[in-house]
């Protein structure tokens, strides 16, 4: 048990790696990462269905990706102590958390003009998401400590106000969609779609 818990912790830092490696790539003029991998409707309606789930792993600049793996790393290293599978682990942040709120943003596209529009890059929506159910599994678990609590329950919409003021160019909607979408997931609702072994925790 220890074992298979210590390697499923290393796909965190190993995302935040690749990451890093996608941002050097771009700006030290090698590859352009952050065209090849972003979210653009247009685009994978020529094809590049690979768009759905590529785009987490890149990013618009050096403070972009700081400020994403300062969230990602802590809520991620949590989440996948918690499920104790790195298969389940990868599955839900590409399928789960970034396919279904791509895909939704695509079929929405045919009906507004501003999703199609719209360019998705950076993994902020895993940190909004995994706020959620963070906040929704521990903040039950602080009935002792009230204040604790109110400020776990409220950590979503603190890491909303923090985006929002340390990158004022990030897509406001697209972080409150993202915690709608987070308190979907952290209520069972998506529950279905994530299949469990007998590694996982349910609860």
């Amino acid at each position: 048990m220890f074992e298979r818990s210590q390697i499923s912790l290393s796909f965190t830092l190993l995302l935040a790696i690749c990451c890093s490696i996608t941002f050097v790539l771009t700006d030290y003029d090698i590859v352009d990462v952050r065209e090849l991998f972003n979210y653009d409707s247009n685009l994978i309606l020529k094809g590049q269905v690979y768009r759905f789930i590529s785009y987490p792993l890149a990013h618009e600049g050096l403070l972009h990706l700081l400020v994403n793996l300062l969230v990602f790393i802590p809520l991620g290293l949590c989440y996948e102590r918690y499920l104790k599978n790195p298969k389940i682990f990868l599955y839900t942040l590409f399928l789960v958390f970034s396919f279904i709120p791509a895909f939704l943003c695509f079929l929405g596209s045919f009906l507004l003009l501003e999703l199609k529009e719209l360019s998705l890059i950076g993994c902020s929506g895993w940190c909004f998401i995994l706020s959620v159910w963070l906040a929704k599994r521990y903040s039950s678990r602080m009935s002792y400590n009230y204040s604790a609590k109110r400020l776990i329950q409220f950590f979503p919409i603190l890491l909303l106000i923090f985006y929002s003021v340390v990158l004022p160019e990030s897509t406001f909607m697209g972080h409150v969609a993202c915690i709608l979408f987070g308190y979907l997931f952290s209520n069972g609702f998506l529950d279905h779609m994530i299949p469990t072994s007998e590694y996982s925790v349910i609860e």
